[in-house]
């Protein structure tokens, strides 16, 4: 079952560096056109040489850019380390499907605007829907299961958490928030933190479920003595 969980974990890795490549590259060229109608979010920067390092920083600090590193980062481990017992490496695949999850959520429930086409359509679909589906997919197929605990949970919270006081902390600095729901100068500060609160409460409440289900397959695997 370690080749099949290896292959998996490939194809998981696969996909998810080729969006992170594509939309990296899209970034650095210029691909995107500066968005002048919402100053206080990102992609305000100059055309040209002159603005790639503010549209890279930009890309960079978006949460699902580093969704979709961090899933890809744990997955690429988990090729070479399938049955790792790393406490660091447990909380980062709770991390990676948790994150991937929100950002598909978040994306096609607030976000999706409908009009990405060309190589921005490839782009999305990779760090939105397929990223996504395929990252839970293949953790429900392949685990590693009989991870999750209560402490990994609140411990997965931390990078989330940590990127959020980047956001806020650079936002204050650039005046430019990554997502509209952030941003401080329109939703004012108090409507930002009670929606990153529903956020923190929803993260917590899917972590339990991912352990409850976790636990049931880990259980079904033990039981017919096989290892995902």
């Amino acid at each position: 079952m370690h080749m099949v969980s290896r292959t998996l974990f490939a194809i998981n890795a696969g996909l998810l560096w080729f969006g992170v490549v594509l939309s990296t590259i899209l970034s650095a060229t210029d691909y995107y056109p500066p968005d002048l109608s919402s100053p206080s979010l990102y992609g305000n920067n100059a055309v040209g040489t002159g603005g790639m390092t503010g549209r890279l920083l930009d890309h960079f600090s978006y949460f699902t850019t580093l969704s979709n590193i961090v899933a890809a980062l744990v997955v690429t481990i988990l090729i070479f380390r399938p049955t790792s017992t790393s406490p660091v490496l447990r909380v980062l695949r709770l991390d990676s499907v948790i994150m991937m999850t929100v950002t598909g959520l978040i994306f096609n429930l607030l976000l999706n605007s409908g009009t990405h086409t060309g190589a921005d359509w490839w782009s999305n679909s990779i760090q939105h829907v397929w990223g996504p589906i395929v990252t839970v997919a293949v953790w429900l197929i392949a685990g590693p299961h009989g991870w999750i605990r209560s402490s990994t949970i609140f411990a997965a919270l931390i990078l989330p958490l940590a990127w959020l006081v980047y956001a806020l902390v650079r936002g204050s600095v650039t005046g430019a928030y990554p997502y509209n729901f952030l941003d401080v100068p329109v939703k004012g500060m108090a409507s930002v933190l009670s929606f990153v609160a529903v956020l923190v409460v929803f993260a917590i409440v899917l972590g339990y479920i991912m352990m409850a289900v976790d636990a049931v397959i880990d259980r079904r695997y033990r039981r017919v003595g096989a290892c995902p």
